[in-house]
């Protein structure tokens, strides 16, 4: 893919997913959802191949075309694969999603300008398989269709090791999120309209340590954050200043008005998938 540097800005990346039906009369593809993703390397250097053939049951040629020398970015599936999550998206709104499945879906990774959040170009991903139990998403493409200079926001999974001792030692320190905040705005220019409807957002953030889960991280944030955040990574931090490894995740934000009471202590609390899961669902 053709440079974006000389652009002039610092660009970012986000995730977009579209739906079609042409049974229903939706023959072109529409807005399903957005929200923000973690571009990760992965935890060992042979690709996923058991992942992937167990899925699709495929041939070694189907392997080879699609998955062989593919770069890998996680995100939640509730974004990708809504049709899964009828309890999020439950009541008469959400009636259509009944009608959808992952044959009606395409995904793309979106290049947008890191200060406004006008979007660049997005491209389309290879493939995206969700987490037969979790809601995570792992997503494929090729490395020809992302820019050399956006290699460096490649991320480092933290591995067990790493995770229990952030838990265990090193829980005053904070954290740093990144996420997305959809604003569904367009802004018109003397160039035409150029869509502003996402911005980025990051914020430090720091563990709940009233909380003891392993299959979640719980993280106290300065405000609320808002939808779009989902698929963020959550980066440790060196001096204040995020590192390029992530101990996860961002899944979901907790009710700020929950009806069970044992759930008050993690009100408002930005839930993590932590890294060690994303990184079982490579093998």
């Amino acid at each position: 893919m053709r440079s974006l540097q000389h652009a002039g800005f610092n660009v970012r990346m986000s995730l977009a997913s579209y739906f079609t039906k042409p049974s229903e009369g939706i023959y072109t593809y529409e807005i399903l959802s957005r929200s923000a993703l973690s571009f990760v390397q992965p935890p060992f250097s042979q690709k996923p191949t058991k992942l992937i053939t167990n899925q699709h049951n495929t041939d070694d040629r189907y392997f080879k075309n699609k998955v062989i020398d593919k770069l890998f970015m996680v995100s939640t599936s509730h974004v990708t694969h809504p049709f899964l999550f009828p309890h999020y998206y439950s009541g008469e709104r959400y009636e259509w999603l009944k009608h959808i499945d992952e044959n009606d879906t395409l995904h793309r990774l979106q290049f947008r300008e890191e200060r406004t959040g006008r979007l660049i170009t997005e491209v389309d991903f290879d493939l995206a398989i969700a987490h037969p139990t979790r809601d995570l998403v792992l997503l494929f493409i090729d490395p020809r269709k992302v820019p050399d200079e956006l290699m460096d926001q490649q991320l480092v999974l933290a591995n067990e090791e790493e995770l229990s001792d952030f838990v265990t030692y090193e829980s005053e320190n904070p954290v740093f999120c990144q996420g997305i905040q959809i604003t569904d705005t367009i802004n018109t220019t003397n160039s035409g309209n150029s869509h502003y409807d996402v911005k980025f957002m990051d914020a430090m953030c720091n563990l709940n340590t009233q909380v003891k889960d392993t299959n979640r991280l719980f993280f106290k944030a300065p405000y609320r954050f808002p939808m779009g955040m989902c698929g963020g990574s959550v980066k440790t931090t060196m001096n204040e200043q995020p590192t390029n490894k992530i101990l996860g995740i961002i899944e979901g934000i907790v009710s700020d008005n929950p009806k069970n009471a044992a759930l008050q202590k993690i009100k408002d609390d930005v839930v993590v998938i932590p890294s060690t899961v994303i990184s079982q669902f490579f093998h």
